[in-house]
């Protein structure tokens, strides 16, 4: 098994959708927004993205870990992240 230094980070995306297209709130463009958020862990070493995870922007980005940890299938060294995923101890 490879070892790996990873890093973790998630990004907000705004998603737009035929149904929040057509409702028009007082006030507004007519647009409603649909929060996303984009959960990414990175391999150090290799500069590529290695695991990825869609969720709901309302999830807190610690619950995304277990599932990046099964996409990475690698035994993991060390962990660099933002103080969001500290919610859950990880090693």
């Amino acid at each position: 098994m490879k070892h790996q230094y990873l890093t973790i980070d998630a990004i907000r995306l705004k998603v737009y959708g035929e149904v929040e297209l057509q409702v028009k709130k007082p006030g507004t463009n007519g647009k409603r927004r649909v929060g996303r958020k984009l959960h990414l862990t990175g391999d150090i070493n290799m500069h590529k993205i290695i695991a990825a995870e869609l969720s709901v922007s309302k999830m807190v980005d610690g619950e995304a870990l277990p599932n990046l940890f099964k996409q990475a299938c690698r035994r993991i060294n060390a962990i660099s992240d933002d103080d969001a995923y500290d919610i859950i101890r990880v090693i």
